[in-house]
C-alpha cells in the first residue's frame, strides 16, 4: 500500500490538474477556425501545475533553496510554464527574444544540475565539454519539437513525448531510480491529457506551450539519472 499511494498520486493527480487546466480552453474553442495559429495558451499551465502536483504526491515539497541539485527542478518546471505561457499569449514576441529565454532556461538546467560536479568534481575541461554539450542538445531537442509542432498540429507530438517520457520513466527505473522513474512518469500522465485533447481537437497546434516544461523535466532527469543516480 505504501508503494502504490505515491504512484497513485504521482499519476492521477498530474492528470486531474493538467485537465481542469486544459479541457475547458478546450471545450470552449471550435475544432476549425484559427485554432493551428494560437497555441492553447492553458496547455504550459497545466503541464506545470500537473507535473508539480505528482512531484508533492511522490516527494513532497522540497525545501527552498533546494538541498540537492535534482530538487531545483521544481523551481525550473516554474520558470518553464511561465515562459511556455508568455510565449502563447504573446504570440508576436520577436523569435530572437524568445529563443533568448529558450537558452538562459537550458543554461539554468544544465548549470544547477552540474553544479556540484563543477565544483568538487571535474576539472575545467570536463566542465566546459560537459556543459556546452548538454546544452547545445537539450537546445536541440527543443528546436526538433518546435518544428514537429508547427508542422504537424495535433496529436504528433503529444503521442512521441508520451512514449517518450513513459519511455524514459522505465529506463530510469530499470536503472535503479525509482524516485527519477515516477518524476517521468508524473510529466507523462500529464502530456496523457494533452494527447486526449489533442485527438479531441486535432487542429490545434501544440508549439511554444508544450516544449518548455517538457525539455525541462527530461534535461532534469536525464542528466540526474545519468551523473547521480
Amino acid at each position: 500500500m505504501s508503494v502504490l499511494v505515491p504512484l497513485l498520486l504521482g499519476v492521477a493527480l498530474p492528470v486531474l490538474l493538467a485537465g481542469v487546466c486544459l479541457v475547458p480552453q478546450a471545450w470552449r474553442r471550435r475544432p476549425g477556425g484559427d485554432a493551428t495559429a494560437t497555441p492553447p495558451w492553458a496547455a504550459a499551465p497545466a503541464l506545470g501545475l500537473g507535473y508539480l502536483a505528482g512531484h508533492w504526491g511522490i516527494l513532497g515539497w522540497p525545501a527552498l533553496p533546494p538541498p540537492a541539485a535534482e530538487d531545483w527542478i521544481v523551481v525550473l518546471v516554474v520558470a518553464a510554464a511561465v515562459l511556455g505561457l508568455a510565449e502563447a499569449v504573446w504570440t508576436k514576441a520577436p523569435a530572437m527574444l524568445s529563443w533568448l529565454l529558450r537558452g538562459l532556461l537550458v543554461a539554468a538546467v544544465v548549470g544547477l544540475l552540474q553544479r556540484p560536479l563543477v565544483q568538487w568534481t571535474w576539472t575545467t575541461g570536463q566542465s566546459v565539454v560537459w556543459g556546452l554539450t548538454t546544452g547545445a542538445g537539450l537546445l536541440a531537442v527543443w528546436i526538433t519539437l518546435e518544428v514537429l509542432a508547427r508542422r504537424r498540429p495535433g496529436a504528433s507530438l503529444p503521442l512521441m513525448l508520451v512514449v517518450v517520457t513513459g519511455g524514459s520513466a522505465v529506463v530510469l527505473g530499470l536503472s535503479g531510480s525509482a524516485r527519477y522513474a515516477q518524476q517521468a512518469g508524473a510529466v507523462s500522465a500529464g502530456l496523457a491529457v494533452v494527447l486526449a485533447v489533442a485527438w479531441w481537437r486535432p487542429a490545434m497546434s501544440w508549439s511554444r506551450v508544450v516544449p518548455p516544461v517538457t525539455v525541462v523535466v527530461l534535461g532534469v532527469l536525464w542528466q540526474a539519472g545519468h551523473l547521480y543516480a
